[in-house]
């Protein structure tokens, strides 16, 4: 600094200028109750940058950290959103926001379910089964190629199908009440069961220890338990009206057959329904002595 008198004078001084801090987007896969679980948060920039999380699931935020790791144990399944933090310096917050799906541990074996795709694990290319209610038949494509491997007529209206413990695949066919059983080697009719008439054959779905198939009849409100070599009845019983598909636990002790039409609920009929004294039902039957347990 000059006064113009002859007088001067100056100062020497560092200013640090540094880009803001920024953070990443973060992913995070499928975890299991009970299990801790490693986060890392993905940052840029900052000076001095400082970390805090909130996990979603009722626990307490952390304290700011300078270390941009955590770990956290999730006690029940559901999806949580978890929020990062953060600062540096200068002041400012910023945030970001990623989803955990957290499921209960994994049974040794799947659980099985009716469905109208099926999904094929073979030797050679995996491949993809539909049935096609409208043409009554079932495609075969090739999950590699794309291609359709072969498309197989069966009987009328064919609703769900289900890989057997032998390989060969089982549809059931709604409008004609019967259950084609396919050879999945030479994609050719092997067998054809005839359900009782007028039945409508829906769900089908096999237990995971092989032991049965279980298939819903919608216009009779039964569930079947059918050899799954011979496709012999071995048991039967009442599950009410209109049921179409069902699941079966891993274990095979129990299956569970939802209600297409819901049970009508009190005052329906009238503009004021009472809405929480009815609604959809699904029914538990014990596999084993094919007997009603429980209505959900």
């Amino acid at each position: 600094m000059d006064d113009g008198n002859g007088g001067n004078d100056s100062i020497t001084f560092t200013w640090t200028i540094y880009n803001g801090l920024t953070l990443n987007s973060l992913t995070a896969a499928p975890q299991t109750t009970g299990q801790s679980i490693d986060y890392t948060a993905s940052y840029s920039n900052g000076s001095n940058p400082r970390f805090k999380w909130l996990f979603g699931d009722g626990t307490a935020e952390t304290a700011y950290a300078a270390s941009p790791s955590v770990s956290h144990t999730f006690t029940q399944p559901g999806r949580y959103i978890v929020t990062l933090t953060a600062t540096d310096d200068s002041g400012s917050e910023i945030s970001k926001q990623f989803s955990q799906l957290i499921h209960r541990p994994l049974t040794a074996q799947r659980p099985a379910v009716s469905m109208s795709i099926l999904y094929e694990e073979r030797t050679g290319n995996d491949r993809v089964w539909n049935v096609n209610p409208d043409n009554d038949t079932v495609s075969v494509i090739d999950i590699v190629t794309r291609q359709k491997v072969a498309e197989i007529a069966v009987g009328s209206g064919p609703r769900a199908l289900a890989l057997a413990p032998d390989g060969r695949v089982w549809v059931t066919n709604k409008h004609d009440a019967t259950i084609t059983i396919i050879n999945a080697d030479s994609l050719n009719v092997a067998q054809t069961l005839n359900a009782p008439f007028a039945s409508q054959p829906y769900g089908i779905a096999f237990a995971p220890d092989g032991s049965a198939a279980f298939v819903a009849l919608e216009a009779t409100g039964t569930l079947l338990k059918l050899n799954p070599a011979t496709g012999a009845q071995l048991a039967s019983v009442d599950v009410g009206p209109t049921p179409r598909h069902l699941s079966i636990l891993a274990d095979s002790s129990r299956v569970y057959i939802s209600r297409f039409i819901s049970p009508q609920t009190p005052g329906e009929e009238t503009a004021s329904p009472q809405l929480t004294a009815g609604g959809g039902e699904v029914v538990v039957v014990n596999a084993s002595t094919m007997s009603v347990v429980q209505t959900i």
